[in-house]
């Protein structure tokens, strides 16, 4: 660019028509005009009069499995599953929306994220469908948290019973009937995977 005749450049009068350019391949930065910073698509410019703050050429990664966020650059952001969301974007606020939480579906459990809990219901993001072979999240059945289903929860929810324990509520409706014998047998005889 011609700034004019009997111009100088001490001080440089171009500085004032430069700004930071990020390369997004690797996150490094310098100096440029915008003309120099747009001819490609693996750079930004981020306007005049920007510098090069350490920041400036990072941004927040998004894993969609886990929904975690990381700041790093583009290039560390380009495996399966993530998405990177921009030069001198935060994870504060966490921009990759709620954690994957256990689903039940019945007395099924899955972990996903609760978008794709149609037809279940979503316990909340974090949440777990409980250890191997002890499900408890899903498994109202598994009445005692203990060893996935035995006979020992039929044994346990008896005794919950006849004690007229508020646990032994299990249907939740009108407090403890005999009505609940029948929903936990209905419960433990399908078998929670």
């Amino acid at each position: 660019m011609y700034l004019g005749s009997n111009t100088t450049c001490s001080p440089d009068p171009c500085a004032a028509f430069a700004g930071a350019c990020c390369v997004n391949g690797n996150g490094t930065c310098h100096l440029s005009f915008a003309a120099g910073c747009t001819d490609s698509p693996n750079v930004s410019f981020r306007g005049v009069g920007t510098t090069c703050a350490p920041e400036l050429c990072v941004g927040a990664c998004c894993n969609s499995a886990t929904a975690a966020c990381s700041v790093t650059n583009f290039f560390g952001c380009q495996f399966g599953g993530i998405m990177y969301l921009g030069n001198n974007t935060t994870c504060s606020p966490n921009p990759c929306g709620p954690s994957p939480g256990a689903c039940c579906r019945g007395t099924a459990c899955t972990v996903g994220p609760g978008s794709s809990c149609t037809g279940g219901l979503f316990q909340g993001g974090s949440t777990a469908c409980g250890p191997a072979g002890n499900p408890t999240t899903c498994c109202p059945a598994n009445f005692n948290l203990v060893g996935g289903l035995s006979v020992q929860d039929i044994f346990d929810f008896l005794a919950a019973y006849f004690a007229g324990t508020a646990a032994a509520d299990f249907n939740h409706v009108g407090g403890v009937t005999v009505q609940d014998i029948f929903d936990f047998l209905a419960a433990f005889f399908a078998n929670c995977s």
